[in-house]
């Protein structure tokens, strides 16, 4: 964000009683009626409406927003409590290859790895940037996971026992603008480290997810790619060659991304930009990270892939209060930009996301069409377990390979397209594996949350999914009961009045 140069500041085209904006609503409107969304540069006069809106929302926010920044920044002290002995058993003297080995969380599951005494522990990573912290007793290997060759070559090589996949190519914003590298990464590098593992006799297999593979379904480049890749993982599972299992990750608070752009722009005396003042997302550290996918391999099985999430990860933040403690932290004279909600994020969460009867119960990365099969870990209290159990479709089978094709194939276009229709066929397979039960309390928790909101294309295209799922069973299952009907009528003797 830059800003233009005008003249002095003048009054009329903007005016307000900044005494009068007492409470954050009120404050929140006037930024929003001062700089409207998507702008790449804003005015001197423009900037300096928002500095001085942004002081009147440090004055009545500044020390919970504050608190909340110092909460952020705290995350990452936390970890899990560990069966170490367990963990111990799983890993001791034995070959492990970490991919994303250099970056933030791969480096903290290397240094968590080498604490157990693995025989060999192998980084193999793009080697973009340099280890965040490197392990002394690791080897690092560089290459790309879309290089099918050089991924068996070097799972040849090392014959890990163990391998834990955590490379990946994420940021939303970013993924929307590389559809096609995102994709390629994210799809055809997993499915080419789960092929090249099964080839090399590899045990056991960990794949590093995130909370953004809840959702249902998603037209985003960046979450429909890693539900696929847990959809591949839980194929792989059920061939039975590697023991599977997989845990997902919400925004990790490390170095984070989201932090250092808060902190840049006050420093740089940037405008300070944040999509949505009413965006809350949860947080947790890469120790929790790392730990969750140690834990994982202590309650996998054979045939089934478990996902595994942290239960209780404190209250969500709101982006506003961070942006503003960024500010009120810093010290600094601050404008603060509500630019608009950025492509590859969402602009409303699917209200059936989060159900009220399990609010609270399990945890939040896991959505409602999960919550009934979840379990609490049988080795980590703080963490719950649920089986990613699909349904075998052709059609799902069908359209992965069209979207595989395309995506081999330099310069095709209608990547985009064959994605969405892969996604909705994934959504599909899960809904055919799903209990009635759930489906039927889904569908009544749509009715009564769709009764007053707005209609919203992609949320009421994903309800018409659901409740679809529950007719036909429901069909199913009546025309069922009328052939057992029919069999048992003809074998009944008949009773003359």
């Amino acid at each position: 964000m830059t800003m233009m140069e005008s003249g002095p500041l003048e009054t009329g085209a903007l005016e307000y009683n900044y005494e009068a904006l007492r409470c954050r609503d009120a404050i929140v409107d006037a930024m929003r009626e001062a700089a409207p969304p998507h702008q790449d540069r804003l005015d001197l006069q423009t900037y300096r409406h928002l500095q001085v809106l942004t002081d009147q929302l440090a004055r009545v926010e500044g020390e919970p927003a504050a608190a909340e920044y110092d909460r952020y920044k705290q995350t990452a002290d936390r970890g899990l409590e560990l069966s170490r002995d367990r963990v111990y058993e799983q890993f001791h003297d034995k070959t492990i290859l970490v991919t994303g080995g250099t970056g933030l969380i791969g480096s903290t599951l290397m240094r968590e790895v080498a604490q157990y005494g693995p025989a060999r522990l192998v980084s193999f990573s793009r080697g973009i940037i340099a280890p965040h912290r490197p392990s002394p007793v690791a080897e690092y290997r560089f290459g790309d996971i879309r290089d099918t060759e050089h991924v068996a070559h070097i799972m040849q090589a090392v014959k890990p026992d163990i391998v834990m996949h955590v490379a990946a190519d994420k940021y939303n914003h970013l993924a929307e603008g590389r559809a096609r590298h995102t994709l390629t990464t994210n799809i055809e590098g997993t499915q080419n480290i789960i092929e090249a593992a099964e080839a090399a006799g590899v045990a056991r297999f960990i794949y590093a997810s995130t909370g953004k593979a809840s959702r249902p379904f998603s037209p985003d480049i960046y979450a429909s790619s890693k539900k696929a890749g847990e959809w591949l993982v839980s194929e792989a599972a059920l061939r039975g060659t590697m023991i599977c299992s997989a845990g997902r990750f919400t925004h990790v608070a490390d170095s984070s991304y989201l932090l250092k752009k808060l902190d840049g722009f006050v420093q740089a005396g940037e405008p300070v930009e944040i999509h949505n003042p009413d965006s809350w997302f949860y947080v947790q550290s890469a120790l929790e990270s790392a730990h969750l996918l140690l834990n994982s391999t202590l309650d996998a099985e054979p045939g089934l892939l478990k996902i595994h999430a942290i239960r209780n990860l404190g209250m969500p933040i709101n982006l506003l209060e961070l942006g503003l403690g960024a500010i009120v932290r810093a010290g600094l004279p601050a404008a603060m930009y509500i630019k608009g909600v950025e492509a590859g994020y969402e602009e409303k969460t699917w209200p059936g996301l989060y159900h009220h009867a399990t609010a609270g119960d399990v945890s939040p990365l896991i959505s409602a069409l999960e919550s009934d099969e979840t379990v609490e870990s049988a080795s980590c209290e703080q963490v719950d377990v649920f089986p990613m159990v699909s349904d075998v479709s052709n059609t799902l089978a069908a359209s992965f390979a069209d979207l595989r094709r395309a995506l081999k194939a330099e310069g095709q276009t209608g990547l985009r397209a064959l994605n969405q229709d892969f996604s909705w066929n994934m959504l599909k397979a899960r809904l055919e594996a799903l209990p009635t039960a759930t489906l039927r309390r889904t569908t009544k928790h749509i009715a009564c949350f769709t009764k007053n909101a707005e209609p919203y294309a992609e949320h009421d295209q994903l309800n018409a999914v659901i409740i679809e799922a529950h007719e036909q069973r429901l069909a199913t299952a009546a025309t069922a009961i009328g052939g057992v009907e029919m069999i048992l009528a003809r074998r009944l003797p008949v009773v003359n009045a």
